[in-house]
């Protein structure tokens, strides 16, 4: 009878260890849907579509704009724009560098943001520009990755 028991808890643990691994495994991860990687960057950059989505989702952008260099540069604003059900939307400013005197992008409140979620319309396009001036300054980059995450 003991060993009926146990084969009966050793099966029903091997069945609840199967059914979490396979949910596990079925689950889907965010899907980058578009990178980009801008290196010694020393003008504005005009409005340039990053992609066009093919499905109506919730996508996530994570930026990072730095200074190539130990110096501060100064000032330019990346600004982004997409197309959700209700129109076209933009934020401008999702990064500023050298509006403080950093190296480093950050938001209008002086935080370095980590993504920004948005919902993107199908086949309208996402993009972004760099806006402001740096005369002589030191060159600066931009890093975007776009994942779509439902």
């Amino acid at each position: 009878m003991r060993k009926l028991a146990s084969l009966a808890v050793v099966l029903l643990a091997a069945s609840l260890a199967f059914s979490q691994s396979k949910a596990q495994t079925t689950s889907s991860s965010p899907t980058i849907v578009a990178k980009l990687r801008l290196k010694n960057l020393t003008a504005a950059v005009p409005q340039t579509t990053i992609f066009v989505p093919k499905t109506t989702g919730l996508y996530r952008v994570s930026p990072y704009m730095a200074s190539m260099t130990s110096d501060s540069t100064c000032c330019w604003a990346l600004d982004f724009f997409w197309t959700d059900d209700g129109g076209s939307q933009a934020d401008y400013d999702l990064l500023t560098l050298g509006f403080n005197g950093g190296r480093l992008g950050v938001d209008v409140n002086g935080i370095a943001v980590g993504s920004f979620s948005f919902e993107a319309v199908a086949g309208r396009p996402v993009s972004f520009d760099i806006s402001g001036n740096g005369p002589s300054q030191p060159a600066f980059e931009l890093i975007l990755v776009i994942e779509q995450v439902m």
